[in-house]
């Protein structure tokens, strides 16, 4: 755990921000590589684009986030001005946010963006989460259960599983999966590696984590129920290609 990666008079830097501007610039430059490689009439209004799924992802992280909490945390943190600028967030918010942001996006400009476009934005959605996990474990946030584990780690000042490290290896791994994937032109495959892939590790990861103020309905937390929802879309993915070639 370290919150404060350098505490000068004149500078602070804390992990989690640093971390999670990383995450977003790596899927930015990824994502742009991609473009200039594939979809070059797209690359001037690429950033406008990146910026756009920025703004809703951000929103929709926080949006569940107060979903998620008591009524009386969530009336405290809607009305702070340091919440919304600030930490707060829930992953699965965000990428729903993400996913309406894409709905909308087909909509005003389906002649220009195919879904093509979007299902090769995916390598750079992962990267980018694999490196904000990185920044979730040295603030001490999405913390896991103590444990007297060979893998724990001080987390205010108790050893607890480093689930956010878990996730990030595991995310290593589906990234790799996916853009083999993609490389052998299997696009619907690689869309289900990462619906199914991460929907599996997360429901797994969520019975070691410890942070229960996200909530729990009949026995599942809030993000198994959508990690349960997602393994519907990344099955349907693979049927779509199935379909194509019969």
């Amino acid at each position: 755990m370290l919150p404060v990666l350098i505490n000068l008079p004149w500078l602070t830097l804390y992990s989690y921000p640093f971390l999670m501007g990383i995450g977003w610039a790596v899927g930015f430059l990824y994502a742009e590589s991609t473009i200039k490689k594939q979809f070059h009439h797209l690359e001037k209004i690429f950033p406008w684009i990146f910026l756009g799924y920025f703004l809703s992802a951000w929103i929709g992280a926080k949006v569940l986030f107060l979903l998620t909490t008591t009524p009386v945390q969530r009336l405290m943190y809607a009305n702070a001005s340091n919440f919304w600028l600030g930490g707060g967030f829930v992953f699965y918010g965000g990428l729903i946010g993400a996913l309406l942001f894409t709905l909308i996006l087909k909509i005003v400009l389906k002649k220009k963006l195919s879904s093509e476009f979007f299902y090769h934005l995916l390598p750079s959605l992962i990267a980018g989460h694999a490196v904000g996990r990185i920044g979730c474990l040295l603030a001490g946030c999405c913390y896991g259960k103590e444990s007297d584990s060979i893998f724990a780690v001080m987390t205010n000042g108790v050893a607890r599983l480093p689930v956010p490290l878990f996730e990030s290896m595991g995310l290593g791994v589906i990234l790799l999966l996916v853009v083999s994937l993609f490389k052998k032109q299997k696009t619907n495959y690689a869309v289900s590696c990462y619906f199914l892939g991460y929907a599996i590790l997360r429901f797994i990861l969520e019975y070691y984590r410890a942070d229960e103020i996200r909530g729990f309905y009949y026995g599942l937390s809030t993000s198994q129920w959508i990690s349960l929802l997602m393994v519907f879309i990344g099955v349907g993915f693979i049927l779509k290609n199935n379909f194509k070639k019969i």
